[in-house]
């Protein structure tokens, strides 16, 4: 009973779940201080260079964390 749940849960955020193309992605740091982002190369690449540039333009070296996780192919 309690997987059936869990898939009409999905279901139902699935079906609330809404695609929009060339809209700004804004990102809470502060209550989400961990995130992961998956999707094409391309397209990730661009975005985190985007988000790490305004987030060293906007903090202190003192202020901030960055660690970033990857694998030995990627590692460049």
């Amino acid at each position: 009973m309690e997987e059936d749940d869990l898939k009409s849960l999905i279901t139902d955020i699935l079906k609330e779940t809404k695609t929009m193309q060339n809209v700004p992605i804004t990102l809470n740091f502060r209550d989400h201080n961990k995130i992961g982002i998956i999707g094409k190369d391309s397209i990730i690449n661009n975005f985190l260079d985007s988000i790490m540039l305004q987030v060293m333009a906007c903090h202190g070296y003192d202020d901030l964390r960055i660690i970033i996780l990857t694998s030995d192919k990627r590692k460049k």
